[in-house]
Parts: structure tokens; C-alpha cells; sequence
């Protein structure tokens, strides 16, 4: 996730890397920027009730002084759940801007990619090539439909021998790392 001090401090550098990787409406650095100046003004009037809140701690309370610290109170607790509601939406706005390219990053998308260097002859089998999915599927190492059923979407359950072979990968770096003295440790 992008640091906002980088997009405050760095914001047309930011703004054009980023629409390397994602088209100008999408881009909404302005309402960015926008809710980190509410979220800061929001703490700004938190510390100033504390603050408030504090000094009033500190004499003997009168009954105007303890409406007013519920007044304080009250008014802490909205902008308390104000600053939450703020700083939820700033990071999920954050979080949607990809990554900045290097600055040699060519704009668009994998279409634009260019070969920059290549090593050796690519191999031409002399058999039919198949996926990962579908050779651990022919050759019953993994099961998917029951790692969808237990965990959802995107888990698999290894079986017969792909849960040996996980098991013996397993035990095979714990006894490496042992023998070069790490230590085990166990949650």
C-alpha cells in the first residue's frame, strides 16, 4: 500500500507512475488526499477534547464542568467513530492503487511487455504439454473439489502421493535447517 506522505509530498511523480498501471478516471488522488485532511483534522479536534478533558481532571469538578465533560465525551465518542469510518475508507482507497512501476515500466498493460533478454533455446518437447491443475488432477496427487468443499474458493487437498510428496518436502527442510542448527520451534 502506498504510504499518503508519498502521495502529498511526491504527488505528480505518483500520479504519473500510477497511470502507467491504471486509466486517469480511475484515479482519485484528490479524494485521497481529501480524507487524510479530514482524518487529521479529526485528530486534531480529538487531542484538543482530551486535552480539555485532562485539564478539567485536574480541579475540583463543579456541575457545569461535569455537563460540559459530558458534552466532551459524547463529542469524543462521534469523532472517535468519524475517525474510524475515515481511516476504513482511506485505507480501502489506498489499498486499490497498484503498486508504482519502475520508472522503465512501459505503460498499459501486459500487451506492451517487451523482451528485454532472453537465454537459450526455448525446448520443444516431444510430447503434449498439460497444465499443472490438470496433470496433479490425472495423476490423483491433488483434490480440488474437496479443498473447495472444506476451505472455498482456490484451496485443494493434497491426496495419496502429492500428500506424501508434501510430507517428505515437509520433513526433508525441518531436518536440513536442524542439522545447520536452527532451531524448531512450534505454535
Amino acid at each position: 500500500m502506498l504510504d499518503i506522505k508519498l502521495i502529498k509530498d511526491k504527488r505528480g511523480e505518483v500520479e504519473r507512475a500510477l497511470l502507467k498501471r491504471m486509466a486517469r478516471n480511475a484515479l482519485n488522488l484528490d479524494g485521497i488526499i481529501k480524507l487524510d485532511d479530514t482524518r487529521r483534522d479529526i485528530i486534531i479536534k480529538l487531542e484538543a477534547l482530551k486535552a480539555e478533558r485532562n485539564k478539567n481532571s485536574k480541579v475540583k469538578p463543579t456541575q457545569e464542568i461535569i455537563e460540559q465533560m459530558k458534552k466532551v465525551g459524547e463529542e469524543t465518542r462521534e469523532l472517535e467513530i468519524n475517525l474510524k469510518k475515515t481511516e476504513d475508507q482511506l485505507k480501502e482507497q489506498l489499498s486499490e492503487l497498484p503498486n508504482i512501476p519502475a520508472d522503465d515500466v512501459l505503460p498499459g498493460g501486459k500487451e506492451n511487455n517487451k523482451v528485454i533478454k532472453t537465454f537459450g533455446q526455448k525446448p520443444k518437447p516431444d510430447f503434449k504439454l498439460i497444465d499443472h491443475v490438470n496433470l496433479a488432477t490425472k495423476l490423483d496427487l491433488i483434490d480440488y473439489e474437496r479443498g473447495v468443499k472444506i476451505a472455498g474458493s482456490g484451496f485443494w487437498c493434497y491426496r495419496g502421493n502429492g500428500a506424501l510428496l508434501e510430507w517428505a518436502l515437509l520433513n526433508y527442510f525441518k531436518d536440513f535447517h536442524i542439522a545447520n542448527g536452527s532451531a524448531f520451534l512450534a505454535k
